[in-house]
């Protein structure tokens, strides 16, 4: 049992490393402030991570020096959605608030 359990630790956290990665290799690191903004996006992306059945493909791919999400990885769309949220709130006029 405990190799089993260490096994899943093993694939879980190459998964979530990846998605560490591609964050990196994305350039996409969402403030506290704007990690609520782009929640559904985020948490779209450790999802579709987090079952990955080859993280160690996208790692290659980063290590390769490629361009954005792999074009052949199901999770594709999911990161692109997210950095489209994410410059989306660098290009948003601050709000200014009147005094009063």
């Amino acid at each position: 049992m405990s190799d089993l359990l260490d096994n899943m630790r093993e694939t879980f956290d190459a998964r979530l490393s990846a998605h560490e990665r591609m964050l990196t290799h994305l350039s996409l690191a969402p403030t506290e402030e704007e990690a609520p903004l782009v929640f559904h996006e985020l948490r779209a992306t450790l999802l579709a991570c987090g079952s990955c059945k080859c993280p160690g493909y996208c790692v290659d791919w980063q290590k390769q020096g490629q361009e954005g999400p792999p074009p052949w990885c199901h999770n594709r769309n999911s990161f692109l959605e997210l950095e489209t949220a994410c410059n989306a709130l660098k290009t948003q006029q601050p709000r200014i608030q009147s005094a009063t």
